[in-house]
């Protein structure tokens, strides 16, 4: 085989490594990011929970009861809806980066087989 053909298929075979590693990071920087999201979801539910308790010991009446319960259902609200927003904003932010990823591998396949074209 010619070596300049040989040479090109190697730098066509190293682009689409570097592509699928480029990707890796992309996914696997999403998933720590989203895990570690949910932790932190989970600890605020706990928290939540731990402090309706605390409030409930002190409760006299039903009326009291229901603020002490609107107030946590308030806090987990705002607590899931912060949630939803961060991983909307992940989604979004892996979503650039992929775009730009294939836009690259795009623009080096074009100049790859421009390259063939010699």
């Amino acid at each position: 085989m010619d070596t300049k053909v040989t040479k090109q298929m190697t730098e066509m075979a190293q682009s689409m490594i570097d592509s699928m590693t480029a990707y890796h990071k992309i996914a696997n920087g999403a998933l720590q990011s989203l895990a570690r999201q949910q932790l932190a979801v989970i600890d605020g539910i706990a928290s939540i929970g731990t402090r309706q308790m605390e409030a409930l010991k002190d409760v006299k009446d039903v009326k009291d009861a229901l603020a002490v319960q609107a107030d946590a259902a308030a806090k987990l609200n705002e607590m899931m809806v912060n949630s939803a927003k961060a991983s909307l904003d992940e989604f979004k932010a892996r979503q650039e980066e992929l775009a730009g990823l294939l836009d690259k591998g795009v623009k080096d396949m074009l100049k790859q087989a421009e390259s063939l074209k010699r």
